[in-house]
C-alpha cells in the first residue's frame, strides 16, 4: 500500500529489509565519487605525496638543501640534480622536499593552537 509508505520509501513500522539494504548500498557507494571526480583524485594524490615527502624528507631528499655548490649553478636537471640547481648551486628537489617538511610543520602547528583557542573560547561563550 503506497499510502503508508514514508518519503524513504519505508513503512512507517521499520521495514527491516528494505533498511538493511539501503545501508549495504551506502557502504558500497562511498567511494563512488572518485570515479567521477579525477582532479580530487590528483589533488589527493597530491597532498598524499607532498605529505609523505615531508614527513621523510631526511631519507627522500639527494643532497644537503643548504650545501652551495657554486660550480653547479643553475644546472638543468640531471642525474646529479633531478630537479635542476638554483643561482648558488643548491640542489632543487632537496629544497622542496626540505621545504614540504617545514610547511607541514607550521600548518600542523597553526591547525593545533587555533583548535585549542577555538575551543576554549567556544567553551566559555557556550558557558556564559
Amino acid at each position: 500500500d503506497r499510502s503508508r509508505r514514508t518519503r524513504a520509501g519505508r513503512t512507517p513500522c521499520g521495514g527491516g529489509i528494505l533498511a538493511v539494504s539501503m545501508v549495504t548500498s551506502v557502504r558500497a557507494g562511498n567511494f563512488v565519487w572518485l570515479r567521477r571526480q579525477p582532479l580530487a583524485v590528483l589533488g589527493i594524490v597530491l597532498l598524499a605525496s607532498f605529505i609523505l615527502a615531508g614527513l621523510f624528507a631526511p631519507w627522500v631528499a639527494p643532497d644537503n638543501p643548504a650545501s652551495i655548490h657554486l660550480t653547479h649553478r643553475l644546472e638543468s636537471p640531471s642525474h646529479a640534480h633531478l630537479a635542476g640547481t638554483d643561482e648558488l648551486g643548491r640542489d632543487t628537489l632537496s629544497r622542496l622536499v626540505w621545504g614540504a617538511r617545514l610547511s607541514l610543520t607550521i600548518s600542523v602547528s597553526v591547525v593545533a593552537i587555533s583548535l585549542v583557542l577555538g575551543i576554549s573560547i567556544g567553551g566559555l561563550a557556550g558557558y556564559w
